[in-house]
């Protein structure tokens, strides 16, 4: 049989060109496959946010609060000879956008529960336990470590919800710095010269200190002494890493977590300690320049808030406010009205007081390591004190 030379090399023709689509398809199939994946998996690194320097145990909580059949407080349910409520916090977001998110939030606890809701603002945490202590709060929205000096100072507080941010119960602690900052490990903190000179004394054996020059001492920029993301966990986490931030930096207080980022940004301070939740919010945009600041270090993560009730708001009312607090979300519409200018809250969730026991234990640390530091001072007739003082 003659062999049809051009009909079979149109057939291979055909074939190879068959054959090159199909490869091609599968090539670029493959390789969309794996970009996905790639795509994914740096997203499931990303939204685990795991602290790559320090992490400290955050038990999980059970995030269902209990619903109240009559959610409105009866007379007998109410503080002893009062018709209101009062709800204290701190201006932990400035005083105006702390206002601005709460009031709402004021507004609809106060409509659940069928009693007048006072919205009180405490000029910083200190005061908002002080205010505590002395009766003149009933509900309070207290930071973790304010809960913490709270709970030790006022019998019978009681500890009814945390709240959730961005979907989460618990945040980082940061340490931030500019982008094109010298510092790359949190040991950079000291100069070289000064870390080499201190280790070759410690061969030694001599024991005299040595300290960082006035002007080559980092400025560390915190947000209060009583707040556990923008103080507590960096200073341990200094601590840890042989660095005395009383005597090695220049501390400086700037009273808010916006306020050391802002700080941070314009240069009047070296490195900031803020929430993740801070770092969140100024990213979406309520701060420019936000992008030229990285992350120098993850000192570890937090419980979010406490939702607490004071001694005087009876056992009744407390599960009612709890209960208030748990139906407000940004699950519903009417929770994501609520919560529209609340800075990335989207709820409230069952809390207890054993999630902050690792807390404690590093407040006391902190707290005996401050102790040490005063006595050195005044044995050497008073070295400079620090910017900021310890409120306590």
């Amino acid at each position: 049989m003659p062999l049809n030379l051009d009909h079979d090399a149109d057939r291979r023709i055909a074939l190879f060109h068959r054959k090159g689509r199909a490869y091609g398809a599968r090539r670029r199939f493959e390789l969309r496959t794996s970009v996905l994946g790639a795509l994914l998996l740096i997203l499931s690194v990303a939204c685990q946010e795991t602290a790559s320097h320090g992490a400290y145990p955050v038990a999980g909580i059970d995030r269902s609060l209990p619903v109240a059949e009559n959610p409105r407080l009866q007379p007998n349910e109410m503080p002893r000879g009062r018709k209101d409520l009062r709800f204290g916090v701190t201006p932990y977001l400035g005083v105006e956008a702390t206002h601005k998110a709460f009031t709402p939030i004021v507004k609809w606890v106060s409509e659940r529960l069928g009693v007048p809701v006072r919205f009180v603002m405490a000029g910083s945490y200190d005061a908002l336990v002080e205010k505590l202590a002395r009766g003149e709060v009933d509900i309070v929205q207290l930071s973790p470590l304010s809960y913490i000096v709270a709970h030790d100072r006022v019998t019978g507080l009681r500890l009814v919800a945390s709240s959730l941010s961005f979907g989460s119960d618990s945040y980082s602690s940061l340490l931030v710095v500019r982008t094109g900052s010298r510092l790359r490990h949190l040991q950079d903190v000291v100069p070289a010269a000064v870390r080499k000179q201190r280790k070759e004394r410690k061969a030694r054996g001599d024991g005299r200190a040595v300290g960082v020059p006035k002007k080559k001492k980092v400025r560390f920029g915190f947000v209060h002494e009583r707040s556990a993301s923008g103080f507590l966990l960096p200073y341990a986490a200094l601590l840890s890493h042989g660095i005395d931030p009383r005597q090695d930096m220049t501390m400086v207080r700037m009273g808010s977590h916006e306020a050391a980022i802002e700080g941070l940004i314009k240069g009047k301070v070296d490195i900031a300690a803020v929430s993740s939740g801070t770092l969140n919010n100024v990213r979406r945009g309520a701060i420019i320049g936000v992008g030229n600041l990285r992350i120098l270090h993850k000192a570890g993560r937090i419980p979010y808030d406490a939702l607490c009730t004071s001694p005087q708001v009876p056992t009744a009312a407390a599960k009612k406010i709890a209960a208030a607090f748990g139906a407000l979300s940004t699950r519903t519409g009417a929770g994501r009205d609520v919560l529209a200018n609340a800075w990335g809250v989207t709820g409230w969730a069952s809390g207890s007081d054993e999630r902050y026991d690792f807390m404690r234990k590093i407040y006391s640390r902190v707290r005996a390591e401050e102790w040490r530091e005063q006595g050195r001072s005044r044995q050497t007739n008073g070295l400079p004190k620090a910017a900021s003082e310890v409120h306590r």
